[in-house]
């Protein structure tokens, strides 16, 4: 019998398995990445990812500049991002 209850595992690359795929308008994109056992969008468990077209290229850049699993999906909207630090910096 399956517990529906229990949260699904991913075990995907968090770069590669967007769980939550917002389309804010024609030139910017939202991707959230959430950690294994993150129940709602308000969790502070997900990597978020801003695509937006600048000009003729489009930017890939990550809340607070990391794709730590840190930030609540639901705050996507009003999050500062940058493009993708080195975790050594």
């Amino acid at each position: 019998m399956e517990n529906f209850g229990t949260p699904v595992q991913s075990t995907d690359d968090p770069r590669t398995a967007a769980a939550l795929i917002d389309v804010v308008s024609s030139d910017i994109v939202y991707l959230c990445y959430p950690a294994p056992g993150t129940i709602a969008d308000t969790d502070e468990t997900w990597a978020i990812k801003k695509v937006e077209l600048v000009g003729t290229e489009w930017t890939f850049k990550w809340a607070g500049g990391t794709s730590d699993k840190k930030w609540a999906a639901s705050d996507r909207l009003t999050l500062t991002y940058q493009f993708l630090r080195d975790k050594q910096s």
